[in-house]
């Protein structure tokens, strides 16, 4: 293979891994632009996404879209339920940061672990959405890898046309730049975090069922994923929507490169010397404003 064919083929690589890792980062930055919570249980949605999707497509033998609704619509009411359950009674007490933060880490402590029980440490994988390679003279790139970015392209449009023209968006917006103003005009706090979190979690399972057919679903994806999209978020600036979307394709490209041309076990370095070379710069991040 030539040097342009590698390099060519690196960067349609790293185009998909950003948008599948856009996506995977997306629900952490909504809810620490809306809620400032630092959600740690983010990484777990993303392994049970790929989970429930496991289990309805390959156990029960449901259709894909079937199962792949199915995963979204469990994991949407499961992000609402612990918002109401757990996070809901903190925030009526002191030190709410602090606890949210204990109880998001718990909380993926605790469903990382209960992945392990219920469904074993095996690794697992799930049919790919479409079969088939598409080449273009030397360049290949799979159907799936297509799909992936439609898909994500398409749900990160939705979410910027929601929050711009939507009531709901601009209630999200009002909360996220001017709390004591957004209560002052009626808007319902609790409400909207709590769909804010489920929505978050829906994220998350999209984005594991997307990259369980790429990889694998496995215990340590959890963690990893978390790993991933902590990173990309501190990068592009907490709760900012562009550094975030910046910063997922700027690592997933890096990804790429650093896998084609040293190999993957420089992956995770790298990230880390990217990310305290630009937080050296914009201790911010790249499109992050100051509390």
């Amino acid at each position: 293979m030539g040097i342009s064919t590698l390099f060519i083929n690196a960067v349609i690589s790293g185009i998909i891994l950003g948008s599948l890792y856009s996506v995977m980062s997306m629900g952490l930055t909504i809810i620490y632009g809306v809620g400032r919570i630092f959600n740690f249980v983010q990484g777990a949605f993303v392994l049970w996404g790929g989970y429930f999707a496991w289990l309805f497509s390959v156990e029960y033998k449901f259709n894909y879209v079937l199962s792949f609704v199915l995963a979204v619509a469990i994991l949407f009411i499961l992000g609402w339920v612990i918002d109401r359950s757990m996070l809901f009674p903190l925030r009526k007490k002191p030190n709410f940061g602090i606890n949210s933060v204990l109880v998001t880490l718990g909380l993926a402590i605790v469903m990382c672990t209960a992945g392990d029980v219920i469904f074993g440490t095996r690794f697992k994988t799930i049919d790919k959405l479409v079969e088939g390679v598409l080449k273009i003279g030397k360049f290949t790139v799979t159907y799936h890898d297509i799909s992936i970015f439609v898909i994500a392209v398409g749900l990160l449009l939705l979410i910027e046309i929601c929050l711009r023209k939507t009531i709901l968006g601009m209630a999200l917006r009002a909360i996220s730049q001017d709390p004591v103003g957004a209560r002052i005009v009626g808007i319902n706090f609790d409400r909207l975090y709590a769909l804010t979190l489920a929505i978050a979690a829906a994220l998350g399972a999209i984005s594991g069922i997307l990259l369980a057919p790429r990889y694998f679903i496995a215990p340590v994806v959890g963690w990893e994923t978390l790993f991933k999209a902590v990173i990309i978020v501190i990068f592009g600036g907490l709760g900012s929507l562009r550094g975030t979307l910046v910063s997922a394709f700027a690592l997933g490209i890096l990804e790429s490169f650093v896998s084609a041309y040293i190999g993957m076990f420089w992956v995770s370095p790298m990230w880390f010397i990217l990310l305290i070379l630009v937080l050296f710069v914009r201790p911010k991040g790249l499109f992050g404003k100051w509390a």
